[in-house]
C-alpha cells in the first residue's frame, strides 16, 4: 500500500542464517553486522545507514527504518565509548545512552523534503542488573 517508501531493515548483532533469512524473505534494503562483526563494525554499520537514510531524506524519499534491535547496538556503543567513570545496572555506561538517543533522534518530517521513521526492537528482562 506504501509502494513510495524506502523500508531500511538494520541488524545489529545477529546471527549469519538470520540475516541471510531476512535478506531472503523482506522487500527492503537489509544492513546488517553479525555478532561475529567486531562491536566497532556494528556501530558503523548502524551510523552508516542511519547517514544513507538521512540522504534519502534529503532527496524527498520516505524512509523507515527497522532496527533490531536497540539493545545490542547500546551494548556495543558501550564497548567502545570513552568510559564516563559511572555504571548504570546492566553493567551500561552513561555515556554508551547517548549515541542510540541521538540515533532515534534523526527520526523527523523534513519541511521541504522526506520524513524517517525509526521503529525499534528492545530486549527486556534479559536478567541483567
Amino acid at each position: 500500500n506504501y509502494n513510495h517508501i524506502h523500508l531500511m531493515v538494520v541488524l545489529i548483532g545477529e546471527r549469519p542464517e538470520e540475516v541471510t533469512d531476512m535478506d531472503r524473505s523482506v522487500e527492503a534494503e537489509v544492513v546488517a553486522a553479525t555478532f561475529d562483526d567486531p562491536v566497532r563494525d556494528q556501530v558503523r554499520v548502524a551510523e552508516m545507514a542511519l547517514a544513507r537514510a538521512k540522504r534519502l531524506v534529503e532527496s524527498d524519499r520516505d524512509v523507515v527504518i527497522l532496527l533490531d534491535g536497540i539493545t545490542r547496538l547500546t551494548r556495543a556503543y558501550n564497548l567502545t565509548v570513552p568510559p564516563s567513570g559511572r555504571t548504570l545496572s546492566g553493567g551500561i555506561d552513561p555515556a554508551a545512552l547517548y549515541p542510540p538517543k541521538r540515533f532515534f533522534g534523526a527520526a523527523r518530517k523534513i519541511e521541504e523534503g522526506g520524513s524517517l521513521t525509526i521503529i525499534a526492537t528492545c530486549l527486556v528482562e534479559t536478567g541483567s542488573r
